[in-house]
């Protein structure tokens, strides 16, 4: 079977041509029918206990993920409470509650906060409710009596403005935490709008993070596999010194991708974060094999002998060893399916098909392409590859020597190989596990750095939700249950 297709593939070339062409080509069709899920929450299926729980708890309580936009103004002396700032916070809030996918009933801020006071009305008392700032105020008396009504409102403090009064916070609900981005740029575009004046604007909170996460791990997706198959081409061009053998293993590596990406997508497996990983994963490995068989093929040619032959010895001496090395590979990423989470199996499943994919064309589309190389071409291979088989480099001298150096201090490379074994150890046991989505970003990132500025001012960015069920109205049953968690709460 393995000399029939060997031999299939050495005689017919143009037919193993068009066959790995035509099938590339519906695979590339199928991604037409790409979806893109940038959700983390989507790492755990609906019917996880956990996801279940959540949906749940979200769905009786009406809760929503929320962006958070700050506010701060540390260069004026009255802090958020001078009527610029308010102003423009009054702005932001007005402008915010017009985009499509927030939930406005549900946003908080300053300006559709309630001032709650007790009046006299007829001679009798009443509570008065009305927004704290239907309009911005014009000169810094109303901005200080605004100061005055939150200070009296303790559910308005260190929440929606900063216990030091220099920053002020706007949360704001959203339908689907996939509008999160779309969000994040529209509000960036509102408030370049704004004459400032003092004041800095940051966006953030978990469901913007995520989601800018997801959607620049995909830009850096785009940017980094055309990168890496740059990187192997030029490197490979280097050692083989002809363009046309080449672009063989830079053919095969994209057909790879290809039809691997192609065939799922076309099964109907979103694009998760995960499987975005899946064509920078296939570029270096789809290249292993064909470069043995070229090496070993560019070796032994000499002008003037038959391409076939050689090409039939290379992939028939070279067919054990890469079967051996692409099996361990596959086990490799297919004990990925042991896991729960489904887009780590997808990932797995598919670069392990990848891997297999390129063995195949190792076999069949690499033979094809070297035998329809012309005599020509071959010859200025071997010969700029041959000239200077005799040569005193430096890379051939350390070749030559390092057998014997090797022999002779045996001992110490393998004293050396367990000493870093150990220390790698103790660097496996100082592991720390963090999956805070802002230490995915940069220092320098806005939303990393938005994060970090409110967190100074306010309690936090992001929400944490307790509930509690089956309490027999006992108080005392929730006060023992709530103490120990308030007590050991952050911050």
């Amino acid at each position: 079977m393995k000399k029939r297709i060997l031999q299939f593939s050495i005689n017919h070339p143009k037919k193993v041509f068009w066959i790995t062409g035509l099938i590339t080509l519906l695979s590339l069709l199928m991604m037409f029918r790409i979806n893109v899920d940038t959700d983390p929450e989507n790492m755990l299926p609906h019917s996880h206990p956990a996801r279940i729980l959540h949906d749940e708890v979200k769905q009786r309580f009406g809760l929503a993920d929320m962006l958070v936009v700050g506010v701060v103004n540390d260069k004026d002396s009255n802090g958020i409470y001078n009527p610029d700032s308010l102003s423009n916070l009054k702005k932001l809030s007005d402008a915010v509650m017009t985009l499509d996918g927030v939930v406005v009933e549900d946003v908080m801020s300053l300006p559709v906060s309630d001032n709650i006071s007790q009046i006299q009305k007829e001679g009798a008392k009443a509570i008065s409710f009305h927004y704290l700032m239907e309009t911005p105020p014009s000169e810094q008396a109303q901005a200080d009596q605004i100061r005055q009504w939150v200070d009296r409102l303790p559910m308005l403090q260190n929440t929606l403005v900063s216990g030091d009064n220099k920053a002020a916070g706007l949360f704001i609900p959203i339908t689907s935490k996939d509008k999160s981005y779309q969000l994040y740029n529209q509000i960036q575009d509102i408030v370049a709008g704004f004459d400032k004046k003092g004041d800095e604007f940051y966006i953030t909170g978990l469901p913007v993070a995520e989601d800018t996460f997801g959607v620049e791990m995909f830009l850096q997706m785009a940017i980094s596999a055309p990168a890496a198959a740059a990187l192997i081409f030029v490197l490979m061009l280097f050692f083989f010194r002809s363009p046309a053998l080449v672009a063989a293993p830079m053919i095969l590596a994209m057909a790879t991708v290809i039809i691997t990406m192609g065939l799922m997508i076309g099964m109907g497996f979103s694009v998760h974060i995960m499987s975005s990983m899946i064509p920078i994963f296939l570029m270096p490995i789809a290249v292993v094999d064909s470069i043995h068989v070229l090496s070993d093929f560019s070796d032994n040619y000499r002008a003037g002998k038959d391409k076939k032959v050689l090409a039939e010895e290379c992939v028939t001496d070279l067919f054990r060893p890469m079967l051996f090395t692409s099996l361990t590979s596959l086990i490799g990423f297919l004990s990925l399916n042991t896991a729960d989470i489904q887009p780590v199996r997808v990932f797995g499943s598919f670069v392990g098909f990848g891997i297999i994919l390129a063995f195949i064309l190792t076999m069949t589309l690499i033979p094809a392409y070297m035998v329809s190389l012309s005599d020509k071409t071959l010859d200025k291979m071997a010969t700029r590859l041959h000239s200077h088989d005799d040569d005193q480099s430096l890379t051939a001298r350390v070749l030559r020597q390092m057998p014997q150096a090797v022999m002779r201090n045996s001992k110490l490379i393998l004293s050396l190989m367990v000493a870093v074994m150990i220390v790698s150890g103790w660097g496996i046991s100082k592991t720390v596990i963090n999956d805070n989505p802002m230490n995915w970003f940069n220092q320098s990132h806005p939303i990393r750095q938005a994060d970090k500025v409110l967190n100074t001012h306010f309690a936090g960015t992001y929400e944490a939700y307790i509930s509690f069920s089956n309490t027999q109205k006992n108080d005392e049953n929730i006060s023992t249950l709530t103490k120990p968690i308030l007590k050991n709460a952050p911050g």
